[in-house]
């Protein structure tokens, strides 16, 4: 079943965000959470038991390799390791166009590392199609 991530997994799911996101550790998420910027956030459950989760949003900016606005973004998506290879993240992923056609867009993106191929593999078997290549900059002022 997948739904709103439920409060009593909200540790569970900042574990498995750390895992997502290597600079972040799960404290980190939970205050991001607290803070109320994880709205979005929606679990799969087994047995009412957390497995996995996937993080969306809306992005009206522009988004590389989308030609609509707004842009339904898989922000982050995750399967605990004793789910994988289930078929979960392609019913997530699934889930997520759903999602987005009912917010309005015709197009759901995502991003990569640039060095992650086990990401892009994935998400080339779910359905996205690589678009372009960025390698973005920054200098402190």
């Amino acid at each position: 079943m997948i739904k709103l991530i439920a409060e009593k997994d909200i540790t569970a799911w900042a574990r498995m965000c750390a895992d997502v996101y290597p600079d972040t550790t799960a404290q980190q998420m939970l205050a991001e959470y607290e803070a109320g910027q994880f709205k979005n956030d929606y679990g799969y459950y087994l047995n009412d038991v957390l497995v996995a989760f996937i993080s969306l949003s809306v992005r009206h900016d522009y988004v590389n390799g989308c030609d609509t606005s707004p842009v339904g973004f898989v922000e982050g998506i995750y399967i605990d390791s004793d789910y994988r290879k289930q078929g979960i993240a392609r019913e997530l992923i699934e889930f997520a166009k759903g999602w987005s056609k009912e917010k309005g867009c015709q197009e759901l993106a995502s991003d990569i590392l640039i060095d992650n191929l086990d990401s892009l593999a994935f998400h080339e078997a779910v359905g996205f199609e690589e678009k372009e290549r960025v390698i973005c900059v920054s200098m402190k002022l």
